[in-house]
């Protein structure tokens, strides 16, 4: 009797343990998709940061005057970081830089640089689109 009652209890011992094990191992995927998701937010929201801050110095030195009328493509992109959006002229070939704060989309002041195929500033121009805090 006392043999049957110490199986018994090694059987249902093992059959929960092998229940557990298996839910802590599923639940271990689980977390580490989570911890990756957390890192790529983090990751996502330090761009974002990144971009705002750009944008505000350059929406500052755009309207102040200070920035130079022979810039390149290069100068741009050292000063400014890359824009949210870069578009090209079909038919002129030519390469079209946006500035804007990332997360905002229609309502948003917006910076525009053209270069052509050397990299050489065509035209630039702001379009604000909201008031000034």
């Amino acid at each position: 009797m006392k043999s049957f009652r110490c199986n018994y209890f090694f059987l249902i011992t093992v059959i929960l343990l092998n229940f557990c094990g298996c839910g802590i191992l599923s639940n271990r995927s689980s977390v580490m998709t989570m911890r990756r998701l957390a890192k790529e937010k983090a990751m996502i929201e330090r761009e974002v940061s990144l971009q705002e801050a750009n944008f505000d110095k350059l929406l500052s030195d755009f309207t102040a005057g200070k920035i130079p009328d022979d810039i390149t493509r290069e100068w741009v992109l050292l000063n400014y970081g890359e824009p949210v959006v870069v578009n090209m002229d079909s038919t002129a070939n030519n390469e079209i830089f946006i500035y804007r704060y990332p997360m905002e989309y229609a309502d948003t002041d917006k910076i525009y640089f053209e270069f052509d195929t050397n990299g050489n500033i065509l035209s630039r121009k702001i379009v604000m689109a909201r008031e000034r805090k």
